[in-house]
């Protein structure tokens, strides 16, 4: 999720559209207020 806003950074404004975060800056994470989830085959 640190990572979302320099390769995504397209993906931003819906972040900031669900209030996660203000606005684009670097100060701004949402890898507080996320779960993420790792899938992988066994």
């Amino acid at each position: 999720m640190r990572a979302f806003r320099r390769e995504v950074p397209h993906g931003v404004p819906m972040f900031v559209r669900l209030g996660l975060v203000t606005g684009p800056g670097p100060e701004e994470s949402a890898a507080q207020r996320v779960a993420a989830f790792r899938i992988t085959a066994s």
